[in-house]
C-alpha cells in the first residue's frame, strides 16, 4: 500500500466537532431534585393558610420561602451553567488557535500514520493507536497527540481505508439502553462500590417513616395532623425511592445517542462504537477497569465515566470470546450480580 497524502487548514467548526456530543443537561437535573424538596414545604405552606388564615407570616414563610428558593435556584443554575458554556467554549477557542488553525499534513500507510504542524512531526505505529473517533466532518487519531483530520481532503476509496486502520473489525452486538437497564447497573455500581451509603439512608428512612405511621395513627387528633404527616411522610418516601427516580431522571438527561441504537465491535486492538452518524475506538490501554454483571459489562475509563455494554444482544460464544479477549489485555474482571 502506497502512502496517502493530504494537505489541508482545519475550520472551528471542523475542530468544534469532536465536542458537540458532550452536552449533557444537567442543570435540568438540578431543578427538578429542587423542585421535589419545594414541594412539601409549599403543601405545608397551602395548609396553613386554609388552617390559620390569621397567621400569613407564618404561611408566607412556608408558602413563599420554597418558592422564592425553587425561582433562585433555577436562576442561579441557568446563570452558572452559561457561564462555565462560555469558559469552556473560550478555551476551546484558544486551543484551537493554539494547535490547530494553521496549516497541517497528515500521511497514513499500513504501518503508521504522520502528522506535522506548527509544533513539529509525529509519527504514530497503528498499535499505538488509543483512541479515533469519526464525526460528520472529521476522523479523529489519538495516539501522542490528537490529530483532526477533516474528511473533505480524502476521496473515499482513502476515506474508507483510514477507516478500516484506525477501527478495525471484530466480534459485534447491536443494542438499545432503556431507562431500565440503565437503573438496574447504576443501582448495581452504587450498591457494589458504595453499598454503606444507599444501606444507611434506606434504615434511616424506613425507621422514619414507622415512626411516623406510629405517631400518625396513635394521635387523638388524626385530622388535624394528617396534613402534616402526610407531606412528611412524602419526603421519606422520596429519599427511600431516590434509587429510582434519580438514575431515571439521569438516563433522560444524558446526551440523546446513549439513548439510540448501538453497536459494539471488540477485536485484539480494542473496542468500537457506532452510535447514529458517528464512529469511535478505544484501544484496550485507555480502559481503567472493567466489571461483568448479569445484565452488561462495563467498561470504566474513569470514576465517572464508562461504556455500558448489554450481554442479551451477543451470542453465548461471542461473550466467552469477548472474555477471552479481556483477560488476554489484562483487564480484571470481578463478576458479580447487578
Amino acid at each position: 500500500m502506497s502512502r496517502m497524502n493530504a494537505s489541508y487548514s482545519l475550520t472551528w467548526e471542523e475542530f468544534a466537532e469532536q465536542y458537540e456530543r458532550d452536552v449533557r443537561r444537567t442543570e435540568i437535573l438540578y431543578i427538578v431534585v429542587t423542585v421535589l424538596i419545594a414541594i412539601p414545604l409549599l403543601g405545608y405552606g397551602a395548609t396553613l393558610t386554609a388552617l390559620l388564615p390569621d397567621e400569613p407570616i407564618l404561611s408566607a414563610m412556608f408558602f413563599g420561602a420554597p418558592l422564592l428558593l425553587t425561582i433562585m435556584a433555577t436562576v442561579q443554575v441557568k446563570v452558572n451553567g452559561n457561564k462555565a458554556r462560555k469558559k469552556a467554549l473560550a478555551e476551546k477557542r484558544s486551543q484551537y488557535e493554539h494547535s490547530y488553525a494553521g496549516r497541517q499534513l497528515f500521511s497514513f500507510d499500513q504501518e503508521k500514520w504522520i502528522h506535522e504542524n506548527d509544533a513539529g512531526k509525529h509519527e504514530i505505529p497503528w498499535p499505538a493507536l488509543k483512541l479515533a473517533f469519526e464525526r460528520k466532518s472529521v476522523i479523529g487519531l489519538y495516539g501522542q497527540n490528537l490529530t483532526l483530520i477533516p474528511k473533505r481532503v480524502l476521496d473515499e476509496p482513502t476515506l474508507n481505508t483510514l477507516r478500516n486502520l484506525a477501527f478495525g473489525r471484530g466480534i459485534s452486538g447491536t443494542f438499545r439502553i432503556n431507562a431500565w437497564d440503565y437503573i438496574a447497573v447504576w443501582n448495581g455500581m452504587l450498591w457494589r462500590k458504595l453499598w454503606y451509603f444507599p444501606a444507611s439512608a434506606n434504615l434511616a428512612g424506613f425507621g422514619v417513616l414507622a415512626w411516623l405511621g406510629m405517631k400518625l395513627f396513635s394521635g387523638q387528633d388524626r385530622a388535624g395532623v394528617l396534613w402534616g404527616w402526610g407531606l412528611a411522610s412524602y419526603a421519606i418516601i422520596l429519599v427511600l425511592v431516590a434509587q429510582v427516580w434519580y438514575p431515571a431522571l439521569n438516563y433522560f438527561i444524558v446526551p440523546r445517542f446513549f439513548r439510540a441504537t448501538q453497536t459494539y465491535e471488540f477485536s485484539d486492538h480494542g473496542v468500537q462504537i457506532a452510535r447514529c452518524d458517528s464512529r469511535s475506538f478505544n484501544g484496550w490501554s485507555l480502559f481503567r477497569d472493567f466489571h461483568e454483571s448479569r445484565r452488561a459489562f462495563i467498561f470504566y475509563l474513569d470514576d465517572t465515566h464508562f461504556h455500558l455494554v448489554l450481554k442479551r444482544d451477543f451470542p453465548a460464544e461471542h461473550l466467552q470470546k469477548i472474555r477471552t479477549l479481556l483477560r488476554d489485555n489484562k483487564m480484571t474482571s470481578n463478576a458479580a450480580a447487578a
